[in-house]
């Protein structure tokens, strides 16, 4: 069994070694899950886009081959980073086409789990006030990145449906370091620490069911905090992710909240 820890969180896993597959792995949180699963023991096979494009069926295959779990970051959009300059139409077609490839390859090489990671923006149709749950429908924006995401999305239920438990889709909040975070920084209630997107990303390599809809592992996860508009459905059942950092120290003056929700 090995243990991998961060910050309060703990993950022990009941395997050996495991063989792991990760596209889109030169961000931070590609660069902070290949770091832990390395010292966790797993056998890592972590690529971007200048080593393995995700539209290449080839290339997709030769990373699948071999491989027990899946990370496919690739066609997520990572708030976090520098806007992309791709036009949209690669930007549809890595989400589109691109998934489509990873998980068809992931299936043909009997890869056992895909780990899909999404992003929270596509509800970002709702009003303000919505409490936002798995259960509701996305409502993207037009811009190709959301449409990607929720493209994406769809691909990852398709091929859940085909083959129930195979994809777990993960949507994430907007990636911050809370330790380097400015202290006049707005707070956001989206906002989700990198540590905890990096463990959830490990607990979700361990999973082998998962809560309703339980063909297809569906979660979204942003910092569990008092502000947050998300009922959190990975907080309990099998998923059972706690995540640590609240960003107490940015959270605005409750008395300005509370006028501002009467209109004062």
């Amino acid at each position: 069994m090995f243990i991998c820890c961060s910050g309060n969180q703990t993950i022990k896993w009941e395997e050996d070694i495991l063989k792991i597959a990760i596209t889109g792995a030169s961000g931070p949180l590609g660069q902070a899950l290949t770091a832990e699963l390395l010292e966790a023991g797993h056998d890592v096979r972590a690529t971007d886009i200048d080593e393995v494009d995700v539209l290449a069926e080839e290339q997709v295959r030769e990373l699948c081959a071999g491989m027990e779990r899946v990370v496919h970051l690739a066609c997520a959009r990572r708030r976090q980073e520098t806007p992309t300059n791709a036009e949209d139409g690669r930007i549809l077609d890595t989400a589109l086409k691109g998934s489509w490839n990873v998980m068809h390859a992931a299936r043909e090489a009997g890869v056992a789990q895909v780990v899909q990671v999404s992003d929270v923006c596509i509800y970002d149709g709702y009003d303000e006030d919505h409490i936002l749950s798995e259960d509701m429908v996305p409502l993207p924006d037009t811009s190709a990145e959301q449409q990607a995401l929720h493209l994406a999305e769809g691909v990852g239920h398709e091929f859940a449906r085909e083959a129930p438990g195979s994809i777990l889709t993960l949507r994430l909040g907007r990636l911050v370091d809370a330790e380097s975070l400015s202290a006049q920084a707005r707070f956001d209630r989206d906002w989700l620490d990198m540590g905890d997107a990096t463990m959830a990303l490990l607990r979700a390599l361990e999973l082998d069911s998962y809560d309703h809809p339980s063909h297809w592992g569906l979660y979204n996860l942003v910092a569990d905090t008092p502000y947050r508009r998300f009922a959190l459905r990975i907080l309990e059942g099998h998923f059972a992710f706690s995540p640590q950092v609240d960003f107490r120290a940015w959270w605005p003056d409750r008395k300005e909240v509370d006028r501002k929700e009467v209109g004062g």
